[in-house]
């Protein structure tokens, strides 16, 4: 007994065993736990051969818990493909094929850009002849036959799953599952058509991560086939640009002096009522109230008073004014 991973062609096959018809996809909808889809993106984070196409298992990796099983990869299968293992799309699949007592792996690490918004997506399909049994705790090892009638103990399952890089290929622990794409329970139907399957591997951003698809055969044969792997990537939206404040306009004022003009009030007595103006003008004051004193005649007159006080410093433009008499 061996356990097989393989590739499929859309023209041929690498088993010969008889498949039952598949399932309408409907039926197979109630068992999955599927994550929404997200709208596809300009970008892609690094799947090395998802659709299978080059024929082969490249940029994959392959394990099998049991001894006795073989592990292989077939570019060129000999059999036609039909019903649920026909190619999703293109010409090639994968094909995790194995007997009874196999416990087959297929995975593959892939990086993640930091900042992006990432969804893993998937087509697969599968055809158990036996029914599913999944053990508790659960494992994804071969469990061997018990010891009383050698028949093989209970785990025939599927999943697919994200896990930490690095981790145990085989690993289940609940510090290494980042996310899980299919366990079936073990009342879910033994066939089912191609099903789209995705996960949000956001919050993992700038991390590697490992996809894992696994095939733990231990009564009978459980063929799997996968098919367009592949992970979208999401830019994270570019920030607002935040509006220019408007500048005012500098509005030059000319040249600025230092020194505030001043009126120093002039000494004014004895001067004529015309010199006394032109005196007050050329000290930056203004000419005020020119009072006379009673009989001066404005020939014989001379400032006799003044206000303010001579040597007073006012601001410019303040108001000088002067009494007028006889000297």
């Amino acid at each position: 007994m061996t356990g097989l991973v393989g590739i499929k062609s859309g023209a041929t096959a690498a088993s010969g065993r008889a498949r039952r018809p598949a399932l309408a996809f409907i039926a197979a909808l109630g068992l999955l736990a599927l994550l929404p889809s997200s709208p596809a993106s300009a970008g892609a984070a690094g799947v090395v051969n998802g659709g299978f196409e080059t024929g082969t298992l490249a940029g994959w990796q392959v394990a099998n818990g049991n001894d006795n099983g073989d592990i292989w990869s077939a570019a060129t299968p000999t059999e036609p493909t039909e019903g649920i293992f026909k190619p999703f799309e293109g010409g090639s699949e994968a094909l995790l094929d194995p007997s009874t007592a196999s416990a087959a792996l297929l995975y593959q690490e892939v990086s993640l850009d930091p900042g992006e918004s990432d969804v893993l997506s998937l087509e697969l399909s599968y055809e158990s002849q036996a029914p599913f049994e999944v053990p508790v705790p659960d494992t994804l090892a071969f469990l061997g036959t018990d010891e009383e009638g050698g028949e093989p103990q209970a785990n025939q399952q599927v999943r697919v799953d994200v896990l930490k890089a690095g981790s145990p290929v085989y690993s289940l622990a609940p510090e290494d599952l980042l996310a899980t794409l299919l366990e079936p329970e073990p009342d879910a139907p033994q066939t089912i058509g191609w099903t789209h399957l995705t996960a949000d591997l956001t919050p993992f951003a700038g991390e590697t991560v490992r996809i894992r698809i696994a095939d733990i055969a231990a009564h009978r044969y459980l063929g799997v086939a996968v098919d367009d792997v592949s992970i979208t990537s999401t830019p994270p939206p570019a920030a607002p640009l935040m509006p220019l404040a408007p500048i005012a306009p500098v509005v030059s004022a000319g040249p600025t002096s230092l020194v505030t003009p001043q009126c120093r009030v002039p000494n004014l007595r004895g001067k004529t009522l015309k010199a006394a103006k032109q005196k007050i003008r050329a000290a930056d004051c203004k000419v005020g109230k020119v009072k006379r004193h009673r009989g001066a005649e404005a020939k014989s007159t001379s400032v006799v008073g003044q206000r303010p006080r001579p040597g007073t410093i006012l601001p410019a433009g303040s108001i000088v004014r002067v009494t007028l008499g006889k000297a």
